[in-house]
């Protein structure tokens, strides 16, 4: 890990793409801190302005927790800026789901169901108003 007095250019854009990817998933610096074994949340604020630099085991691990390439958090390249919505949804319950008791999880599980099926009937009776506006004009 190498401080710098001022971040060069490359490790403060690693910083703020990974910065991106925590807040896009709801998480806070401390949580981000524990997943990847550091003490406290300013390490993960100094590595994402780049005053601190990321180690590889650090890059590897935020890569592996948020689904993106070594390529798009070095680089910018890659995937992450043309991810889908519904992937960066998915992701975002995976990363919840890592983080809750059995419990909570099947109870999120059940909510999701309901959520879904509600979702489905009021598609279909939109659908079958529909049919029957266009049947009788």
């Amino acid at each position: 890990m190498k401080v710098n007095a001022k971040p060069n250019e490359i490790s403060y854009q690693l910083g703020r793409r990974v910065a991106a990817l925590r807040q896009n998933a709801g998480m806070c610096q401390e949580d981000l801190a524990t997943i990847l074994g550091l003490g406290q949340p300013s390490s993960i604020s100094n590595r994402e302005q780049g005053i601190t630099e990321f180690t590889p085991r650090e890059l590897s691990q935020v890569s592996q927790y948020f689904g993106v390439t070594l390529d798009y958090l070095i680089l910018g390249k890659g995937e992450s800026d043309n991810t889908s919505e519904s992937t960066r949804i998915a992701r975002q319950i995976f990363n919840l789901a890592q983080q809750c008791s059995l419990d909570r999880l099947v109870m999120l599980l059940h909510l999701a169901q309901t959520a879904a099926d509600a979702s489905r009937m009021e598609t279909s009776r939109s659908l079958d108003l529909e049919r029957k506006a266009a049947e009788n004009p």
